[in-house]
């Protein structure tokens, strides 16, 4: 199958086409005890400035592909995030949706049920 970046590549395409506003391998600088940190990124996209769109192609999903979207929503303060794994058997069973919220120091990981 194709590479993530390949996916990338035709979701950018497809967000120009349809004018939705996205930023790809956005930097982000944050402040640790004072110091500030420049040399974090996002891989993926943000999408409407309201959601983080990781896109993967694996075999199945770890658990470190949720912590890394987990730190870029608490580092952005994002909310919404979406795993999305172009090589799962079915699209719609390959998306996961990590919510974290700000008002909630506790993340709720969210699976989408399948009709």
């Amino acid at each position: 199958g194709m590479g993530a970046d390949a996916y990338k590549d035709c979701l950018a395409i497809e967000f120009r086409m349809r004018e939705v506003f996205f930023k790809r391998d956005q930097h982000l600088s944050f402040d640790y005890k004072g110091h500030r940190v420049d040399s974090a990124a996002i891989r993926d996209f943000v999408v409407e400035d309201m959601i983080i769109l990781s896109i993967i192609t694996v075999g199945h999903l770890e658990d470190g592909h949720r912590s890394t979207l987990t730190n870029y929503l608490r580092l952005t303060g994002i909310e919404i995030g979406m795993l999305v794994n172009f090589n799962a058997e079915k699209l719609r069973d390959g998306i996961k949706r990590l919510i974290v919220s700000r008002d909630e120091p506790h993340v709720r990981y969210q699976e989408r049920k399948s009709p």
